[in-house]
């Protein structure tokens, strides 16, 4: 992470966070004021929901400067969302996107058919995304259908890409993101398009990938020959 003078990182949805948390083997705290945050999604419409299903996690807002799309707004999204990208351009850009994956292939919320040049923009939730996100909300209580998000086009922009993905559920999504052909109905597939892209995986997330002894091997050779990268 970067001063806040510096570019910020972008983060996804909560979800992907407790990911990062759950693949590190000795998680660090790191300084809230040592970072400018910029959320790359938010569910739309925000409704009232208790503390236990909220979809958002709680940080000092007094140290930590964090940008969120507002899921409140009605209306008028076109103008909201060009004015989020263009906050993005005045903070110098995107230093790390930190994304998690859909079992569709979404990243942000960037579901199957986007546009891989898409900006930020208001788009509806796939069944998939819907079902997958009900577990956040309590008995009875309907998710929001719709989510403010950063396009694909934008997420490309950032100069690092990392993407954490854990459990079985994702194997399917995770090897036709990396090893299947770019497709809109694939949206994470578009990250092949991308010079800097890490995928941080546990061995479920993984198990489908055809050519898993040769990223092992890529990944020995590195640490030998380039530790830096790493």
């Amino acid at each position: 992470m970067k001063k806040r003078t510096s570019t910020p990182p972008s983060l996804s949805p909560a979800p992907s966070r407790k990911n990062l948390h759950s693949l590190s083997a000795s998680p660090r705290e790191i300084p809230c004021s040592a970072f400018t945050g910029i959320s790359c999604a938010s569910i739309n419409p925000v409704r009232s929901i208790s503390p236990a299903s909220s979809l958002s996690t709680s940080t000092n807002t007094s140290a930590c400067l964090i940008h969120i799309p507002d899921g409140s707004i009605r209306g008028d999204y076109d103008a909201y969302c060009a004015s989020y990208e263009q906050a993005i351009r005045a903070a110098g850009g995107i230093d790390l996107q930190l994304l998690g994956i859909g079992r569709n292939g979404h990243i942000g919320f960037n579901e199957p058919t986007s546009s891989l040049a898409s900006r930020m923009r208001l788009k509806v939730l796939s069944r998939e995304t819907l079902d997958d996100n009900s577990k956040f909300f309590g008995p009875g209580e309907e998710g929001p259908r719709c989510a403010i998000t950063m396009g694909i086009g934008t997420i490309l922009e950032a100069r690092k890409i990392l993407l954490l993905a854990t459990g079985a559920s994702k194997a399917a999504a995770i090897a036709k993101s990396i090893e299947g052909p770019i497709t809109c109905a694939v949206s994470a597939s578009a990250l092949q398009l991308h010079p800097d892209v890490t995928f941080v995986l546990d061995e479920p997330a993984a198990a489908q990938l055809a050519e898993r002894d040769y990223y092992h091997r890529v990944l020995q050779m590195t640490a030998l020959l380039t530790p830096d990268r790493l």
